[in-house]
């Protein structure tokens, strides 16, 4: 009954069977005759070839519904078969923070539970993350935005802190000695005790500052934060990574925006000094986005093993 469905199905999608024969690369009278011997084998008429262009009959247009329900059932079998071949891959991106300092440490842990998983880290921005995501390259992501694109899930992973790097030569430091955070402190966490004081960013309006790049959520976070405290900050350098504005931050280049995770797992230097950030800006969570359709049970046990592990 269905042997022929894909050529009427072109048919009904191109309303002509002229255009259809053309597509599908055989002549028109073969074609009518394929649908004809159809038709004539099934009792019914699938096609009203009075119309100009031609439509559906009553029982064609349920006929068309059964040709579309069976091209689905082939479609996810297909795609099931593809997962079972690849459901020991994942295939996961980030920032470079994540996969320099965070990710290896899991990836590693996790291969010693699962020793046939093979991962594949790679660095992604937001935008690009995101269109990996849907477009299957990637089977999950782990970022800081705020909005989720609706056929992705999103999971709160853990909470970061942003902090102020600044060079320890410049002079404000000695004017505000009561504020600054101690390496050690933040290695530990307990930086985020609420005995440790924030600072007012305004007492940094007349310093320099280096700022991620346009597009970057820690940008508009950053500008947000010091126009908040009544300033536009005085921005000598735009960075494309968090890494390298830390690094230039060590160089006494200006003061930049740091996410905590960085000096807890960056060697302890005498060449920044940091500070708590009196902003409620200054909080994000990091999340976990992966595909709703992903079924993969690799991919669940990957997410179920981060959310069981202290970061």
């Amino acid at each position: 009954m269905f042997k022929h469905k894909d050529y009427i199905y072109m048919v009904y999608k191109m309303k002509s069977f002229s255009k259809a024969a053309e597509t599908l690369y055989i002549s028109q009278p073969a074609l009518s005759a394929i649908i004809k011997k159809v038709e004539k084998e099934i009792g019914i008429q699938i096609f009203n070839r009075s119309t100009n262009p031609i439509t559906l009959t009553k029982e064609g247009e349920f006929y068309i519904k059964s040709i579309e329900e069976i091209m689905e059932i082939e479609k996810n079998t297909i795609k099931h078969f593809e997962n079972l071949k690849t459901e020991n891959n994942l295939n996961i991106a980030s920032s470079s923070f994540f996969c320099v300092y965070i990710l290896p440490f899991f990836i590693e842990n996790f291969s010693k539970t699962y020793p046939s998983t093979t991962i594949k880290l790679m660095e992604n921005t937001s935008e690009v993350l995101f269109k990996n995501l849907e477009t299957e390259k990637i089977d999950l992501g782990i970022d800081i935005a705020d909005n989720c694109p609706s056929n992705l899930f999103s999971i709160d992973w853990y909470d970061e802190e942003i902090l102020l790097a600044v060079p320890s030569n410049f002079k404000i430091n000695k004017k505000i000695k009561d504020f600054q955070i101690d390496f050690s402190l933040i290695k530990s966490g307990k930086f985020l005790d609420k005995i440790y004081p924030t600072v007012d960013l305004k007492l940094f309006s007349d310093e320099n500052f280096i700022l991620l790049g346009k597009g970057h959520d820690l940008n508009e976070k950053s500008i947000k934060m010091c126009e908040s405290s009544g300033f536009s900050p005085k921005v000598v350098m735009y960075a494309d990574q968090l890494l390298t504005s830390y690094y230039m931050s060590k160089l006494g280049k200006g003061i930049s925006f740091v996410r905590d995770g960085i000096p807890k797992y960056e060697e302890k230097t005498d060449k920044l000094i940091f500070y708590k950030i009196d902003s409620p800006l200054a909080k994000r969570k990091v999340k976990l986005f992966y595909k709703k359709e992903n079924s993969s049970s690799t991919l669940k046990n990957f997410i179920n093993f981060l959310l069981s592990e202290k970061c």
